[in-house]
């Protein structure tokens, strides 16, 4: 008898360790659903609230960015084949950390 149990989380791995499917839902909405196996593959998607505009031209400045759009108070970026959000991050704190004034 199969059954379905609703696990709420944002840990990966914890995830897949006791899933077989996923669903991502975004503001309640269904945006993706599809076997454990298939998260990682295809394009990453990661959202960066913010209200400063400025931060948009520092997102395009990373040259991991394919695409990027602003939603409300979120820049959405799609990442390049081969970047990951921990690059994305990587490369925030850089820009940050060189353009303070001492």
């Amino acid at each position: 008898m199969e059954k379905t149990i609703i696990l709420a989380s944002h840990l990966l791995d914890e995830v897949q360790k006791v899933c077989t499917h996923f669903a991502i839902l975004r503001k309640g909405n269904l945006v993706h659903t599809g076997p454990v196996d298939d998260v990682g593959k295809g394009e990453e998607i990661v959202e960066v609230f913010a209200y400063h505009d400025d931060l948009g031209l520092i997102l395009n400045e990373f040259s991991g960015t394919a695409s990027l759009k602003r939603e409300n108070a979120n820049f959405v970026i799609t990442m390049k084949e081969g970047f990951h959000s921990h690059d994305l991050n990587r490369f925030c704190l850089i820009k940050e950390s060189s353009s303070r004034i001492w």
